[in-house]
């Protein structure tokens, strides 16, 4: 070794773990032992954990990536620093998100054997020139057992590592394997809403070998691997786009980069993605402005502060900028064709003001069914309400009748421009057993037609029910008439099936049948299938045998469907479940009181008074209970606002102050609860788009014709949801 670095080890040894606990320690090292690396080539690197006292550490072993600025737990360090540089210097701030799916991750413990964290060095330290390095990671992945919301910070050990000189023929070797993962057709694209073929060990296999291969693309820093990083980004592997993203943000080629973006925008058959536009926008900013500095704390004060002092005000400075960046980006869409130019259209839409102006409005309305499903699906979604218009019912119409995935959400947006083209839709689909294909499992797309029943389909409901189709038993609840009882009970008996919405039909066309049904089964048997369309298959039968099972010690489904189902009379029973449960405390019926207060004071099917609050608030076990109350006294103060739903699952149609409406007509049964002349205020989203204009027209009618004081809003009005 030469004693250069043996002087400096003996220098910097101590000091790298001054601050380190005593009884643990954090080594250094390759995944698979080695230290020689080619330039451009994925170093993974290990962080190694032990302890002489088990149990009393743990480390956060999530965040193991890094693709912005910010990195969550880590920072790597090497020297000789003239070489290496960090490749997100200057890239937007922000942290790497991170999607948690189930319970929310807890650290390892660190007992007997090693706990090791990989990672890649490569996301942190780019070497752009060859030579040694002396590498050590700070991390405050490390917390103590008892405490694990308080980080400990340690330094590593050092790793001493070889950067080889580049070698072309390497580099243009593995730029050839990874495109050829990335141009795999069978990869779902960006936000496609489709299942993927296969098992899901075969899945994770696919989803892995796209992650690497872009990891390989973004780490080889090259002019070639530039160019691929633009033409994988937007149109690539769905997996493959958070590396390709940061490989942009990352290259040293960003002249190249740049170049390749501008070409794709300008040729006629490459839609103009999102990326792009956001890429163009970024860069167009860092020439002009700088990166936009970080926070140095994350605390409130400080992040406030932040925002007042350094984000806003670039910001401000970034508009003239971005607004040169979306008009180069409207001046090539006169080159694009096709679906090339319906998704450029769509991404302009979404990237501008919250109403896309008029003509780029038009013209995707113009263009929709050109678009590719998953954009298509957004604008019938999130996008919904920035560009609806009369205009769109020819598409709407054609999707809802067709196969594509985006049938369900065209029927709930064709109800919304025209009801009546709905029905012979919805009827044809029943027939067909054509069911649900949205990947929301919008259960009310075809609940929506007006009809209390619809005897002409008892034989295809039936049908479709015992053929266990997907919600087909909630399909029979919602319309069959009493004739085809004698089928489903018989169906019932023989399979020994008990279905919630099943259930629901049994109550509503022989309610005695019904009851000794569910006396059989006992246990086996649950109401609680019909969440989320409580309001439909309700009947007054159903209510009484619901109340009958109010038990305080564990009826959240209960409790939830006579609160957004239930009639007046259901108010009583919940205030003394509540009452019961309070004078009889079990652990689950204390941490959920909250929870009862909520279902008795935002019932739909009544209005709370006075001195509902103030049963409500004696019967609270916790702090939390009575500080919701309070909240939602304060939100019965007059005037009480109107929020129509924009979001893309009609399970919710509007929400009156502290009440969330299912449906138009729980809407106005809501308005008819208060007394003549009480004042309400609308807070419309959109309120410069057709969806927004005819909502407030339409909510303002409903005040009218109620007796009611339209008003205006407060100064700070609850944001539309």
């Amino acid at each position: 070794m030469n004693i250069r670095w043996i002087v400096l080890a003996v220098l910097l040894a101590p000091a790298a773990r001054a601050g380190n606990p005593a009884d643990i320690t954090l080594t250094l090292a390759s995944r698979d032992g080695r230290t020689q690396f080619r330039q451009g080539e994925a170093i993974e690197l290990q962080l190694k954990f032990q302890s002489s006292v088990p149990g009393k550490y743990a480390v956060w072993m999530k965040s193991t990536y890094r693709t912005a600025r910010n990195a969550e737990y880590d920072r790597f360090t090497a020297e000789p620093a003239a070489g290496a540089v960090d490749p997100l210097a200057d890239c937007p701030g922000g942290s790497t998100p991170e999607l948690v799916i189930g319970r929310p991750p807890v650290p390892t413990p660190v007992n007997g054997a090693e706990v090791v964290v990989n990672l890649f060095l490569n996301e942190w330290v780019s070497f752009r020139q060859p030579g040694r390095y002396r590498v050590t990671a700070d991390t405050t992945r490390l917390v103590t057992a008892a405490q694990p919301e308080t980080r400990l910070p340690m330094r590593s050990s050092a790793l001493e590592i070889t950067i080889l000189p580049a070698d072309p023929e390497w580099a243009d070797a593995q730029l050839k394997q990874a495109a050829a993962v990335l141009e795999n057709p069978g990869s779902p694209s960006p936000g496609v809403v489709q299942r993927q073929a296969g098992s899901y060990e075969q899945q994770q296999a696919e989803r892995e070998a796209t992650e690497r291969a872009a990891r390989t693309v973004r780490f080889l820093e090259t002019p070639a691997a530039a160019r691929a990083l633009v033409r994988y980004l937007g149109r690539g592997p769905q997996y493959a786009q958070p590396q390709l993203r940061a490989g942009i943000d990352s290259t040293p080629y960003r002249k190249e980069a740049i170049a390749a973006l501008e070409e794709a925008v300008a040729a006629p058959d490459v839609p103009i993605y999102q990326e792009y536009y956001f890429a163009l926008e970024r860069f167009a900013e860092l020439a002009r402005l700088g990166p936009l500095a970080t926070m140095s704390s994350t605390g409130g004060e400080e992040t406030a502060r932040w925002m007042q002092e350094v984000s806003m005000p670039y910001r401000e400075r970034a508009k003239p900028i971005d607004a040169e960046v979306t008009a180069r980006m409207a001046a090539a869409l006169a080159n694009k064709r096709g679906e090339a130019l319906a998704t450029s259209l769509a991404v302009l839409a979404g990237a501008g003001p919250q109403v896309p102006p008029a003509p780029v409005r038009e013209a995707l309305l113009a263009n929709l069914a050109l678009l590719p499903e998953n954009t298509g699906y957004h604008w019938l979604t999130w996008g919904w309400p920035s560009i609806a218009s009369p205009a769109a019912e020819p598409i709407l119409k054609t999707w809802a009748s067709g196969d594509s995935v985006l049938r369900d959400m065209a029927l709930v947006r064709l109800n919304e421009l025209d009801p009546a083209a709905v029905r012979p839709i919805a009827l044809d689909r029943i027939r067909r057993a054509d069911l649900y294909r949205d990947a929301y499992h919008n259960d009310r797309a075809l609940l929506l037609l007006p009809d209390k029943t619809l005897p002409e389909l008892d034989e295809a409901l039936a049908d479709n029910f015992e053929r266990n189709m997907y919600r087909a038993d909630l399909l029979l609840a919602r319309y069959a008439s009493p004739a085809a009882a004698g089928r489903v009970k018989a169906f019932v008996e023989k399979s020994a099936l008990c279905s919630g919405p099943i259930m629901a039909y049994l109550f509503r066309v022989d309610a005695d049948y019904a009851a000794g049904r569910l006396a059989r089964m006992g246990a086996r048997c649950s109401l609680l299938e019909i969440q989320g369309s409580e309001d439909l298959p309700m009947t007054p039968a159903l209510e009484k045998q619901l109340i009958r099972d109010l038990d305080p010690a564990g009826a959240n489904g209960v409790r939830e469907l006579l609160q957004n189902g239930g009639s007046a009379a259901a108010k009583e029973a919940l205030l003394d479940a509540m009452v019961r449960a309070r004078d009889n405390p079990s652990p689950a019926g204390v941490s959920s009181d909250y929870l009862w207060a909520s279902a008795i004071l935002t019932g739909a099917g009544w209005l709370p008074t006075s001195g509902d609050f103030d049963r409500v608030l004696a019967a609270c076990q916790t702090d939390f209970c009575r500080h919701s109350v309070g909240t939602l006294r304060s939100h019965m103060a007059e005037p009480l606002g109107i929020v129509p739903d924009s979001s893309p699952v009609p399970s919710s149609f509007a929400s009156v102050g502290p009440f969330h409406l299912r449906t138009m007509q729980q809407m106005k049964d809501k308005l008819a609860q208060f007394p003549k002349g009480a004042s309400f205020y609308l807070a419309v989203g959109y309120p410069e788009s057709w969806w927004g204009r005819e909502h407030t027209r339409e909510l303002r009618e409903m005040l009218e014709a109620a007796g009611m004081k339209v008003v205006e809003a407060p100064e700070r009005p609850p944001a539309s949801r």
